[in-house]
């Protein structure tokens, strides 16, 4: 059996579009079903199983838990950083919203929220539990796979998946790999309409000897409903109960268990997984098999285990394998993985636990922030988190405020990588893990025929298009520039678009922000990241915001592989705009024509002798931190500084207006022409003159080093 709560909070900005976002499980507004679960019919216990919420929130939260097609509701004020467990969702009489059978059910769960929260679904019972985290509508997609587990345990118990609509008129095109309970046919599609609220579940045939028919690799597609638009919807994958590599030789302590989990779209899956084993009950730094499935989109894929090429595809659609290190999965194509605990001592591995099964984040969609919370219910005895990162972010990593871990250990397969297992208190709490680089984890119970895990954090991210920025003066594209700084815009896809339109009317504070439409365009360049080619679209021109916030850039983009209805994808990546450098300059005080003015651009932190850029009002430039000037026209000069910082090619900005005032005309004669001596008298008038009414001073040098201040000096030699 296993049981327990984990709750996990990401660190994300949400993006408006669907279907190709960063994202994580933050949200206001999740779905989600009362999954089959064996103990419905049990008759040991019949109805033995309950299902709960937990909402987690950073921030003051009321949020409100109903069942569609029901009256029951319920609404609950929660505090800043706390978790506060639902009500137990009602599973008889009216408001009964377990899914009970194959087919449409208008019960699914519905959870809104004011401020973004976390939610996670516990099903728990006598020796069977299971819990998933939820994925916010924003996640919402248009293509799925089912991805579950074996099926092997006993009757009554079914491999299943099932789908629900945020939106009226949503139309699924369902095509199941193997034949169904309610009799739909192997790999015959069939098609249903959902309204909001309402979910449509699948659940595979039974075969003999308590064995089911595997729903891995069931394609779920939106298609046109009748207001002839594709909706996205979610799907969850589980298993009603089933054991992994059951161990009959520990009946006692070799068990199965129900799971369940939100599948994620197949635009998010990776080419490239570092995995590490999960920690025996007996000690962290004893690590147990695990069983691994390795999920197709194409089965023309190929895959590989720490450099192997896998074989023996089942279902046409996944490679199993039993996992004895950790591994390093990569493919020329994109893929899922998910890995499995085993039963209790089953497949080599020890002490106690049994079966769980998580999705594993490729390298591609891994966190540096992430929050989760750990039980001792149902008899769990030892928590555990297990995280694998790159071995320059061990320095910066901290669980719980703390650097010191019980174990870690180099990669074995996966150089560059470490990894480390923290033992968490047994008491029901909260961890968080934090590191300067990106981090994949998964969180697990462990107990007497008992268990429970899951990924511990995780973007969901489109891994087939993303818009980026590029600062003009930047080494590098990015999600982030700066208010005045000049930047690129450019598409990074694995398609070849017919059509892109860059919806930049949409965005404010974007100058200029004018659509645009590019028909057949061609790529600029082209790269390959973990494994997939990338063709690079810019577009022309140059552009800014003008004041800092968080923007999002919406891209749409047409290609015939795109599956959807509509063959297109809305791209929208938020860009953090923050505050370039503070720029100032100083200037020397005589500001006259033909003269020498001295320009100091003042220090600023990040920015090096070679990074400013000047333009002096009378179309000339220089590039100096300090630079000398010579006007040879009095007149009023727009004079401006530009500082670059090197680190991000972020810039600021410094104008100022100066004026640069005549030279006079320095003239003078004797009052008489001859100086006499022995008295030597000599009187200077002044004929000097400046345009204009500016007042002169003067500064006599009369040549035998003696001098005067007077317009008209009278000097004797």
């Amino acid at each position: 059996m296993k049981a327990g709560i984990t709750i996990i909070i990401f660190y994300l900005v949400f993006c408006n579009q669907l279907g190709a976002q960063n994202f994580t499980n933050k949200g206001k507004e999740f779905w989600v079903g009362y999954g089959h679960n064996h103990l419905f019919n049990y008759d040991g216990a019949p109805n033995s199983q309950s299902m709960i919420l937990y909402l987690s929130a950073e921030q003051p939260a009321t949020v409100t838990v109903s069942v569609n097609g029901t009256s029951w509701t319920r609404t609950y004020t929660i505090p800043a950083n706390t978790v506060m467990p639902s009500d137990l969702m009602p599973k008889d009489g009216a408001d009964d919203c377990r899914l009970m059978a194959e087919g449409t059910s208008n019960r699914a769960i519905h959870i809104v929220s004011d401020v973004p929260i976390v939610a996670f679904a516990h099903t728990y019972g006598l020796n069977t539990s299971g819990g998933t985290m939820l994925l916010p509508v924003e996640s919402y997609n248009y293509t799925y796979f089912s991805i579950n587990s074996e099926q092997t345990i006993t009757d009554s118990c079914y491999s299943w998946f099932y789908i629900v609509a945020n939106e009226d008129n949503t139309k699924i095109r369902i095509t199941p790999v193997r034949p169904t309970l309610g009799g739909r046919m192997q790999n015959i599609p069939f098609e249903v309409t959902l309204n909001k609220g309402e979910i449509y579940n699948v659940m595979g045939k039974l075969q003999t000897n308590g064995n089911g028919f595997d729903m891995s690799g069931s394609k779920i597609q939106s298609i046109p409903g009748e207001d002839g638009r594709c909706h996205p919807v979610g799907v969850f994958s589980g298993s009603s109960r089933t054991g992994i590599c059951v161990n009959f030789n520990y009946f006692l302590d070799s068990g199965s268990d129900f799971n369940m989990g939100q599948v994620f779209p197949v635009t998010a899956w990776g080419t490239h997984y570092v995995l590490a084993m999960t920690s025996s009950a007996d000690g962290p730094a004893l690590l147990n098999n695990n069983r691994v499935r390795v999920y197709l989109r194409d089965k023309n894929t190929t895959v590989k285990v720490n450099g192997n090429v896998l074989t023996g595809l089942s279902n046409n659609f996944f490679y199993e394998y039993l996992a004895t290190s950790s591994d390093i999965i990569t493919a020329n194509k994109p893929v899922m993985v998910a890995q499995f605990v085993t039963s209790g001592y089953g497949c080599g591995s020890s002490g106690d636990g049994d079966p769980e099964m998580f999705y594993i984040s490729p390298v591609d969609q891994a966190i540096k922030s992430a929050f989760w919370y750990n039980t001792d219910q149902q008899n769990i005895e030892v928590n555990y988190v297990t995280l694998v990162i790159p071995d320059g972010g061990i320095a910066s990593l901290k669980i719980d405020g703390s650097n010191l871990f019980d174990t870690t250990y180099a990669h074995p397969n996966a150089p560059g990588y470490t990894v480390v297992v923290k033992k968490l208190p047994l008491a029901p709490m909260q961890h968080n893990a934090q590191s300067y680089s990106g981090f994949t984890a998964v969180t697990y119970g462990l107990g007497h025929v008992e268990s429970y895990g899951y990924n511990a954090g995780t973007y969901i991210k489109n891994l087939e298009a993303t818009v980026q920025v590029k600062n003009e003066f930047g080494n590098a594209a990015s999600a982030v520039t700066c208010a005045g700084t000049s930047f690129g815009i450019r598409l990074k896809t694995t398609y070849k678009p017919s059509v892109i339109l860059w919806n930049l009317g949409h965005v404010s504070a974007l100058t200029p922000n004018s659509d645009i439409t590019q028909t057949d365009p061609q790529p600029a360049d082209s790269i390959t990241e973990g494994g997939r080619k990338y063709y690079l679209y810019q577009l022309p021109g140059n552009y800014t915001f003008d004041s800092t916030g968080t923007y999002e850039i919406p891209v749409t983009v047409t290609d015939a592989r795109i599956e959807n209805c509509s063959f297109s994808v809305d791209i929208s990546i938020p860009v953090d705009v923050i505050a370039g450098p503070d720029v100032d300059f100083t200037n020397s005080p005589l500001l006259c024509s033909n003269n020498k003015v001295t320009f100091s651009g003042l220090p600023v932190t990040g920015i090096s002798a070679k990074d400013w850029k000047w333009q002096f009002g009378d179309n000339t430039i220089d590039s100096v931190q300090q630079v000398t000037k010579v006007y040879p026209v009095a007149t009023l000069y727009n004079v401006r500084l530009q500082a670059i910082r090197a680190i991000d090619g972020c810039t600021g900005f410094k104008e100022k207006s100066i004026t640069i005032n005549p030279s006079p005309a320095a003239v003078f004669k004797l009052q008489d022409s001859i100086i006499c001596m022995p008295g030597g008298g000599a009187s200077f008038v002044d004929q000097s003159s400046v345009a204009g009414s500016a007042a002169l001073q003067y500064k006599w040098d009369f040549g035998d080093n003696t001098s005067s201040v007077s317009q008209q000096p009278v000097h004797n030699y």
